[in-house]
């Protein structure tokens, strides 16, 4: 029951936030105008794990 709750709750709303939190700061640094090199792939590559947290849930509340 703790691993349901875990892929079901969890995970897509820590992978949100974490999304949210790195897409404001790589904001402010456009605004800025600081190099947003590292933000802008670090937005990408937690963009994918957002993704794939939501389909895991998805796929896992299917069977």
């Amino acid at each position: 029951m703790a691993n349901l709750i875990l892929y079901y709750y969890f995970l897509p709303l820590v992978s949100t936030y974490l999304l949210a939190k790195v897409f404001i700061q790589l904001l402010k640094n456009l605004i800025a105008g600081k190099d947003t090199m590292i933000w802008g792939a670090l937005f990408t590559s937690l963009s994918v794990a957002w993704v794939a947290s939501i389909l895991l849930s998805i796929y896992l509340a299917i069977h």
